[in-house]
């Protein structure tokens, strides 16, 4: 099938094929999988669904779907995962204000991120260089 999951049983099991692709580093097959479950019913799946295809798009360089994937993630409650794919993708399509504010706000949630700090960093300077 290719639409939403018709139940919980689906859902569960679609949410595991998607692990097991992701695993795999087979994307493709990932953002499929997590495709389907960002149109079940269910809020917390869609969650799942959006912050696991905003992963294969990074992974897959699709940077835009990665970043709209992720906002739609963040809006139906997803956390920091979803929130750090955001600020990476802003940062790699050269969105240097954008990804550092996404830092900031991992940080908030996780003051001890060191990466995001590092990459803050490394925001500001591709700012200054500009």
């Amino acid at each position: 099938g290719s639409g939403p999951p018709a139940n919980a049983a689906e859902a569960k099991a679609i949410l595991a094929a998607a692990k097991k692709a992701e695993k795999a580093l087979e994307w493709k097959e990932a953002r499929l999988l997590y495709g389907r479950l960002s149109r079940a019913g269910k809020k917390s799946l869609r969650a799942k669904g959006f912050a696991g295809s905003a992963r294969a798009s990074f992974q897959k360089k699709d940077l835009e779907r990665a970043i709209e994937a992720s906002e739609r993630a963040l809006r139906e409650g997803a956390g920091v995962a979803a929130r750090r794919v955001l600020a990476n993708a802003h940062f790699r399509t050269g969105n240097y204000q954008a990804a550092i504010k996404h830092y900031k706000l991992l940080l908030k949630r996780l003051p001890d991120d060191r990466e995001a700090s590092q990459m803050i960093e490394q925001a500001k300077k591709k700012l200054r260089r500009k």
